[in-house]
């Protein structure tokens, strides 16, 4: 038997076919507003929790893989495949940092992202 977020993980992906993403704290704030009120995605974000603040990268990494989520960054840290190994993620992307986002770049975001969820859902 594996911890409680391991056991329901599987159960919470097929309850929902909105894509769960896990948004780490140098996700803009508006960026993961977008994905929640526009897209109506799953987003959990790491500055709405206290525990999950100051995490580790190695962490979030973790976690979101226990949770099965799709992590957002803006981390180059995690272009390390030797840290952050592509086989050991349920997928992920860093959308480039700009001051402000333009609505062309959200729905490239947005498409990028869909993509993902169905090949992942596909279990590509």
């Amino acid at each position: 038997m594996g911890t409680l977020s391991s056991e329901l993980a599987p159960h919470a992906e097929r309850l929902t076919a909105r894509p769960r993403i896990y948004a780490d704290a140098n996700v803009p704030a508006g960026l993961v507003e977008h994905m929640r009120q526009r897209l109506h995605w799953d987003v959990l974000f790491v500055l709405e929790d206290e525990n999950l603040r100051r995490a580790s990268d190695v962490a979030h990494f973790r976690l979101a893989h226990q949770l099965r989520r799709t992590l957002v960054t803006m981390d180059r840290d995690y272009l390390d495949d030797r840290r952050f190994p592509p086989a050991e993620t349920s997928g992920g992307g860093r959308p480039r940092r700009r001051r402000k986002m333009s609505p062309e770049a959200r729905k490239k975001i947005s498409e990028m992202m869909k993509k993902r969820w169905a090949e992942r859902r596909k279990g590509k």
